[in-house]
């Protein structure tokens, strides 16, 4: 463009409009980040895979982002949880390295007396099982849930923000003198 020629008005517009964005940008950012920080944070999600065990267990591999609970339904009988931070598995993750980058939960070895064939939590989580970033299997747990071999219980595992959780009862501890 020539000195002499004249900026066309729709240049002019465009010109002033971009200046006005970025003259605004200052004031911008920080309402932003205010937003950011009041809304409400992601939604937490529990993943888990079965893994092939004998009669009268469950093996699972579980990688939760909050804390979480175990489901069972189908059988009354006691289970008896127990939780596994960190090793090596076979079985359908083929040797896999799991929770390298995993946190103690909680209870660790925990029986629990399901007295109905309903849904019943038989295990409850403090923490998300991850400690560090890295990929979920790293991130996850091994759960293994001893029962009745007789029996065939359905296991579900879903965090503690679910609401499909909140109305659901607790199974009792098995006692004292029968823990896992």
């Amino acid at each position: 463009m020539k000195p002499t020629e004249k900026i066309g008005m729709k240049k002019k517009i465009l010109l002033g409009w971009l200046l006005l964005e970025l003259a605004a940008l200052p004031f911008a950012i920080p309402t932003m980040a205010k937003i950011a920080q009041t809304s409400p944070g992601p939604i937490t999600r529990a993943v888990f895979v079965d893994v092939p065990a004998p009669a009268g267990h469950t093996l699972m591999l579980v990688a939760a982002d909050g804390p979480f609970v175990i489901i069972a339904k189908g059988a009354a009988t006691k289970f008896r949880t127990h939780i596994e931070i960190t090793g090596k598995i076979n079985g359908k993750v083929n040797g896999t390295a799991f929770g390298a980058s995993a946190q103690n939960l909680g209870p660790n070895d925990l029986c629990a007396h399901s007295n109905s064939v309903q849904p019943s939590i038989i295990y409850r989580s403090e923490r998300k099982t991850a400690e560090n970033t890295g990929p979920i299997i790293s991130q996850a747990i091994s759960v293994e849930i001893s029962y009745d071999p007789a029996l065939h219980p359905e296991f579900q595992v879903k965090t503690n923000a679910n609401p499909s959780t909140h109305s659901l009862p607790t199974a009792p501890n098995c006692g004292s003198d029968e823990q896992a």
